[in-house]
């Protein structure tokens, strides 16, 4: 297997979009579609499997107590629609009743979905009996995995640290904060997911390193299910090796660098419409020393110079958590320094729809050392 082709690109994305919006008859893929067009079908499917085998060894030793699967069988469901192809690793007996990491075309949003997913119980091929005993095995995982989660101080950190880079949380569509998602699916895990989006563009293919800054953050969940796995294997599970702290440290540093393109964005707008044209001004400084105390140089309506530095989050306004963010000693002196000159912004929403407000560091609470702020 060549890791080097195992990329999605827009084009398997656009192709994926003409085929899967056909309509087909006799339960056939062959009624719409050429040969060619199956073969490539087949080969994105095979694809993905692929990815999730790669991922399976290096994130879970290829245990075998886990399966790695995909989308197989008839590519068209009961409506006569093709399906987009999907594949993960899954512990369990049933990936329906199983608890999953997946990866995902979400065609309507145009991007891939990387995350941990309960299955959505279907019976079909089940007997109500069977149907009723895979249920319980899955309601037990879930138990099982909220119940490791709160005994272990790491486990907490690196469970709620997934919403801060970029992973969303629902139940069956709907949102929900971490806490209120971690005590729903004990009673229901049914279609359960905590997910990261990766956009699919022209200019970005993604690649299996795309995959794993994501994958690296939530395959834990996984490992951590089983209790008795979980006890022999304690240390493993929980720890937090250098590779995954790197992903990490790359996805905040991502997010940061949106939003401080965001104001950046504000600031041109802002002197072209008061007419202050300056050459070097804004200026994203970040981008060539992160020792300012500060992320743009920039000027305000009177032509004065201002030092600007963003705090950015995938949060919302107004959504748990978003009005708080963490300052360095030098960014909380150089805001002493400089005085009314000194401008913070918070960044919401990045990786959706951003906005942003100015904070008053005049009426925040704060505490030393590296500061937390909060508004």
């Amino acid at each position: 297997m060549n890791k080097n082709t195992l990329v999605i690109t827009y084009n398997d994305y656009i192709f994926l979009n003409d085929v899967c919006n056909r309509n087909y008859t006799d339960n056939s893929m062959s009624s719409n579609a050429s040969s060619q067009e199956r073969n490539r079908y087949l080969d994105i499917q095979h694809k993905l499997k692929d990815i999730s085998r790669v991922l399976w060894t290096e994130y879970f030793n290829s245990d075998h107590s886990l399966k790695c699967d995909g989308s197989s069988g008839n590519p068209l469901n009961r409506s006569g629609s093709l399906k987009w192809p999907w594949s993960c690793v899954f512990k369990g007996s049933n990936k329906q009743y199983g608890a999953q990491i997946s990866i995902i075309f979400e065609p309507k949003l145009g991007c891939m979905k990387v995350g941990f997913f309960f299955g959505g119980a279907s019976r079909h091929n089940l007997s109500k009996d069977e149907s009723q005993r895979e249920m319980k095995k899955m309601k037990k995982m879930a138990r099982n995995l909220k119940t490791n989660i709160a005994k272990n101080n790491e486990l907490q950190e690196r469970f709620y640290m997934l919403e801060t880079l970029g992973f969303e949380f629902s139940l069956d569509g709907l949102k929900q904060e971490p806490d209120q998602w971690l005590m729903s699916i004990v009673s229901n895990p049914i279609y359960a997911q905590i997910t990261a989006s990766i956009p699919i563009t022209k200019m970005n293919d993604i690649t299996i390193d795309s995959f794993k800054d994501y994958y690296s953050q939530i395959a834990f969940l996984l490992n951590v299910i089983d209790l008795k796995a979980f006890a022999n294997q304690r240390k493993r599970n929980c720890h937090i090796d250098s590779d995954t702290r790197k992903r990490r440290l790359d996805i905040l540093e991502r997010i940061g660098k949106e939003g401080e393109e965001y104001i950046m964005a504000l600031e041109r707008q802002k002197l072209r419409k008061k007419n202050i044209l300056r050459k070097n001004y804004p200026k994203h400084v970040a981008l060539y020393d992160d020792s300012c105390g500060y992320d743009i140089l920039s000027l305000d309506d009177d032509g004065r110079e201002i030092f600007i530095e963003v705090k950015s989050t995938v949060y919302k306004k107004g959504q748990k958590g978003a009005n708080i963010f963490f300052m360095s000693d030098n960014e909380w002196q150089t805001y002493l320094q400089k005085g009314k000159q000194y401008k913070l912004y918070r960044v919401y929403g990045v990786g959706d729809k951003m906005e942003c407000e100015r904070v008053d560091l005049g009426r925040v609470k704060k505490k030393p050392l590296n500061y937390i702020i909060d508004y």
